[in-house]
């Protein structure tokens, strides 16, 4: 998984990891946050544990509709400042 993002200040990140669906920890790099580690709910859902120094400090959940023309993404999490964060993103597709 490669995730690039350009932040309001114009910076760019990039976040890669290649991991699978069993629980167990995998390394990150270019992010607050060096492992994760996911897992299948359902055939329509993933949940991610986001991690520093082995401690979670944050949650992605990946729903895509019985449909599957829409993708919805819920983080929520802690900042490298300590400040909550929290959001939802939805996709839809075209």
């Amino acid at each position: 998984m490669t995730i690039k993002t350009v932040g309001a200040d114009g910076k760019e990140d990039t976040v890669q990891s290649t991991y699978q669906l069993d629980g167990k920890d995998y390394p990150v790099t270019g992010t607050d946050y060096d492992s994760l580690s996911a897992r299948q709910v359902d055939s329509n859902t993933a949940t991610f544990t986001l991690k520093k120094a082995g401690k979670a400090v944050g949650t992605i959940r990946r729903t895509v509709s019985k449909d599957g023309k829409t993708l919805t993404v819920k983080s929520k999490g802690t900042t490298a400042k300590g400040e909550k964060s929290e959001s939802v993103a939805v996709f839809d597709k075209q």
